[in-house]
């Protein structure tokens, strides 16, 4: 279904757009992506239309909107261009089928976002947290739903920004963050000093650190104990000590 036959079956929406816009009745497909856009829970048998749309620019608001309907976003999950199937896969009404097979697309910038969405499961975060993109394992590192066992695995990846997510994740154990608080990366270190899973010894270690940063996240964590942060009130660093005064 092209802009024009999509325009003929709906009418009046090419002068409703045209009250807000008068630029857009020279260009119908630019119509159509605005239509696309601001359809309500009430328009979802113009949502199915426009998924039918052969403008990719079309299908691809579809995609995005929160109102599309499931059976919608799951035909879409197959579309022939990438950035229609990135929009399915940040789609919060994406169901979990449509993203476990989003989850294997060619195009990594889907499975990252099939990796960030809450509705992904924890097979497909697993089968995830091995992907070869550094991007995507690092979104699995940060998923809330991530369980333990692989939040182990990741905090020896060999990506930073990996690592860094495990540091920030609330599901991440003592365990894991007692071995963090000596990773070489400053990014990381001061991601465990701001996790309130971290213990109070190791926090009280973190405190003493030559990074500034990483003293930062140790004063603004709320398990902090009350004579680390009076210490800290007194910092070199003047973002510690605002930090460390706020509790």
């Amino acid at each position: 279904m092209d802009h024009q036959e999509i325009l003929e079956k709906w009418p009046l929406m090419g002068a409703f757009w045209l009250i807000e816009d008068p630029c857009f009745f020279k260009n119908n497909e630019l119509q159509c992506e605005k239509a696309a856009k601001k359809a309500t829970s009430k328009d979802t048998e113009l949502l199915a239309d426009f998924a039918k749309a052969s403008v990719a620019d079309v299908r691809w608001k579809v995609a995005e909107n929160p109102n599309t309907p499931v059976e919608v976003l799951e035909a879409l999950a197959s579309d022939g261009h990438s950035v229609v199937r990135m929009c399915v896969a940040e789609n919060l009404n994406t169901p979990a089928k449509a993203l476990e097979a989003l989850a294997s697309d060619r195009h990594g910038i889907v499975r990252m976002d099939v990796a960030c969405n809450p509705n992904t499961t924890t097979k497909v975060l697993e089968a995830l947290a091995s992907d070869e993109g550094s991007n995507v394992r690092m979104c699995v590192a940060k998923h809330p739903s991530t369980p333990v066992e692989i939040l182990v695995k990741l905090a020896d990846d060999p990506s930073e920004d990996v690592r860094k997510n495990v540091g920030h994740n609330p599901n991440t154990t003592v365990e894991i963050l007692v071995k963090l608080a000596d990773d070489p990366s400053q990014r990381v270190r001061e991601n465990v000093g701001k996790n309130p899973n971290t213990p109070s010894k190791v926090l009280e270690r973190l405190a003493d650190s030559q990074d500034d940063y990483v003293r930062q996240g140790v004063a603004c964590n709320p398990s902090t104990p009350v004579k680390v942060l009076e210490c800290l009130t007194n910092d070199k660093d003047g973002m510690v000590c605002i930090e460390a005064k706020k509790h």
